[in-house]
């Protein structure tokens, strides 16, 4: 323990450390005036430590008084929480009230008493370690909480990065969402043809890094063109338009997205050895999207919107997109749509189909550009 003499009186000074030696207190600090004092604590300060464990100090000094030194110590960040016991040899209430509200733990009269010396100064450094004790508590709370929120932070990154941003909003604030149907929505849905095959060529680290990088141009894709990435599940590709906020151009904007990745993935192909190609189905109407699962968020859709995008995919062909006749319908004043054969599915009996060619040019009358392209195959 760190303790610190100030008194201008040598031998009252003297006697206090002989007191304090004989009962095993170490380190002991001296100062024949505040000022000294002062100079001493500041020269001692580290970063956030306080340089003693306690002060002793003398109330009458030449220059600054040990009460005027003692409001000074309490008003310094750094020292403040330092214990201060006044003592002098002309004590009175007054004088007493005024220590204490200067900041004063203590008091103490001349000439000072051994006992009552090491009494004061036993209770006094208690106080510290307490002081000290609680200060740690407080900076581990503080630490927790800050380690709580870069967790809390994390945990929201990761809630936005796998969930649509509406959704993820509602989630944190009410801890949990509602199923909704959406009427007017796109579903997008892709797998790339040949994966089993292509992908029996790769290592693991490779493949995963193709999937990485191509998904990733597909999520940009979809979302500079107001599109959600729903999931993806091995080589499949699911995305949305129209959901959770409402897209009056979902159709025309997923089929833009959809002739974009093509696109990419021709250019893509120029300078790989592996060369990836997709098959795209889309349909439009109706999809039911809500949160799956409690420990492991999963924003997915359903409804019969979905499986029909589901074999429009399954009946494309590489690097071709298949529509039904209901996102056909939306589009063909945008798209050039070219009907298709058409096909039985199960369930649904027999369906039309068309492949998207390429969009309108703008000099091009969109009615009569549909029924000139418009043939079965």
């Amino acid at each position: 323990m760190n303790i610190l003499v100030v008194d201008d009186m040598m031998i009252d000074t003297v006697i206090i450390r002989k007191f304090l030696k004989k009962a095993g207190y170490g380190q002991l600090y001296t100062a024949n005036s505040a000022v000294e004092a002062m100079d001493l604590l500041n020269q001692l300060s580290e970063g956030e430590n306080t340089p003693v464990d306690l002060i002793l100090m003398d109330v009458n000094m030449p220059g600054i008084s040990g009460i005027e030194a003692c409001r000074q110590i309490k008003l310094t960040r750094q020292l403040k929480d330092i214990p201060i016991i006044i003592f002098t040899a002309k004590p009175d209430v007054d004088m007493f009230k005024l220590a204490l509200s200067a900041g004063a733990l203590d008091f103490l009269h001349k000439p000072i008493k051994e006992s009552e010396l090491l009494a004061r100064v036993h209770s006094a450094l208690q106080l510290k370690a307490e002081i000290e004790t609680r200060k740690e508590r407080e900076y581990d709370l503080i630490e927790a909480n800050r380690l709580l929120d870069l967790e809390k932070q994390k945990s929201e990154k990761l809630i936005e990065n796998i969930l649509p941003e509406t959704i993820a909003t509602e989630l944190k604030q009410k801890g949990s969402t509602t199923p909704e149907l959406y009427e007017n929505v796109s579903v997008f849905l892709s797998d790339i043809v040949g994966f089993t095959m292509l992908a029996s060529m790769l290592d693991p680290e490779s493949l995963i890094s193709e999937l990485n990088d191509m998904f990733t141009a597909f999520d940009d894709i979809m979302e500079k063109n107001g599109c959600e990435r729903i999931k993806t599940i091995g080589d499949a590709y699911l995305a949305v338009c129209g959901m959770p906020e409402p897209n009056a151009d979902h159709a025309a904007s997923i089929v833009r997205a959809g002739l974009e990745i093509i696109d990419y993935l021709n250019r893509r192909n120029e300078n790989t050895l592996i060369k990836w190609k997709v098959r795209i189905g889309i349909d439009s109407g109706k999809v039911v999207g809500g949160v799956v699962g409690v420990k492991k968020y999963i924003y997915d859709i359903f409804g019969d919107t979905v499986n029909t995008a589901s074999r429009m995919e399954t009946h494309s062909d590489p690097m071709r997109i298949n529509v039904s006749q209901n996102t056909c319908e939306i589009i063909k004043d945008s798209f050039v749509c070219i009907e298709r054969a058409p096909v039985m599915i199960k369930g649904k009996g027999k369906m039309r189909m068309f492949f998207i060619e390429r969009a309108l040019a703008d000099d091009v009358s969109p009615t009569d550009t549909f029924s000139n392209e418009i043939k079965v195959i």
